[in-house]
């Protein structure tokens, strides 16, 4: 369990295919190394995640955030208007399902309470 959550998961971190995304079983293999990895040797501070989409990794990460350290995200929800032409170009493909409503509902199935 982590700082966030001091309940049984509400879904077991197995389960994370349910949610929509490009976070492989690779990548949770090494996501979930790295960051066991760093604890193990000490490593402390808080966690954050650039572009969190519907929030498979974010789930990951937020069970290894450990008491005293906070999470957050970042993510163009609901955005309007894109800072640059790259920006703008995902969000015309993404803008209809990336909401932060979507983010939050899919990381509640997961943990009791949301990132920053």
């Amino acid at each position: 369990m982590t700082a966030q959550d001091t309940a049984r998961p509400l879904l077991a971190p197995h389960r994370l295919d349910e949610v929509e995304g490009w976070f492989f079983d690779a990548d949770r293999f090494l996501f979930g190394w790295l960051l066991t990895h760093q604890r193990a040797h000490g490593v402390r501070g808080d966690l954050l995640e650039l572009g969190v989409y519907k929030g498979k990794s974010a789930i990951l990460i937020g069970y290894h955030a450990a008491d005293g350290e906070r999470f957050t995200v970042c993510d163009l929800f609901d955005a309007d208007e894109a800072p640059d032409d790259s920006t703008a170009t995902e969000m015309r493909v993404y803008h209809p399902t990336l909401t932060r409503q979507v983010f939050e509902a899919d990381h509640l199935r997961f943990h009791h309470r949301l990132p920053s």
